[in-house]
């Protein structure tokens, strides 16, 4: 059977609330959410990285390890929170208390899609929007990996439950002089990330919002338009169509 809806999706961290024992709490306004493996916490981003005990509806702690965060994942383990900022800067804060463990100063590499851990959680994989994907070694920032796609904005990053499977959004740049904007597309990846490991969906979209990856990597569902949108989702393995359904986005 389908696994129920879980309350817990990103659009009530947009609403400033979080659902706790069939109730809410304020997180106040937050533009991205990261839960801990164990779902006992919730990371919610603001001007201020926030941790929540989820059970108790209570705030663990506060932390600004950086200016404008815009994405955070949890190591495995739920140790870590790895932390990175709409300039591209990425911290590693303690899951704890909040204290920075490490900062990797990468601003140089500028804005980019969010990030997540590995399954062993010794690396990092994130994109940039100057055409990178990169893994990077979490406790050091070290790049051990590296493609470029040139002309493109890497936006977002996808994995299943396990994370041996990814799924990577590529958004290619509008070129003037053709005066049209390309449709963005997905390629898909096995863990450990190769250059040869890797495919193109077939699908190209356009008028692309935002992405999701089923957790057990089969289905990918995806908004399109603009003030009126559709929900999509396509079987990853092949170009299968399996329902789209006008929605309201804003």
């Amino acid at each position: 059977a389908a696994a129920p809806w879980r309350p817990e999706c990103p659009l009530a961290g947009w609403l400033g609330f979080a659902p706790v024992m069939g109730k809410a709490f304020k997180i106040g306004r937050s533009y991205a959410l990261a839960l801990s493996p164990d779902e006992s916490r919730l990371a919610s981003l603001g001007r201020f990285v926030f941790v929540w005990d989820v059970h108790q509806g209570k705030k663990v702690f506060r932390c600004r390890p950086l200016s404008h965060p815009s994405s955070a994942s949890y190591s495995p383990d739920g140790q870590c929170i790895a932390v990175k900022n709409t300039a591209g800067r990425i911290v590693i804060v303690d899951a704890d208390g909040g204290d920075t463990v490490a900062d990797f100063e990468n601003e140089a590499e500028g804005e980019g899609s969010n990030l997540a851990y590995s399954s062993c959680g010794e690396f990092l994989v994130d994109g940039s929007w100057a055409s990178h994907l990169r893994v990077r070694q979490s406790r050091t920032g070290e790049v051990v990996f590296e493609v470029p796609f040139s002309d493109e904005m890497i936006t977002a990053i996808h994995h299943d439950a396990s994370r041996q499977h990814w799924v990577v959004k590529h958004k290619p740049k509008y070129r003037p002089a053709e005066n049209v904007q390309p449709p963005a597309y997905f390629s898909r990846w096995e863990w450990p990330f190769r250059r040869h490991r890797s495919s193109i969906l077939p699908y190209r979209l356009d008028l692309l919002c935002s992405s999701a990856l089923s957790e057990n990597g089969a289905h990918l569902a995806v908004v399109r338009g603009k003030s009126s949108a559709t929900l999509e989702v396509y079987r990853v393995a092949g170009d299968e169509l399996l329902c789209a359904v006008p929605i309201i986005i804003g």
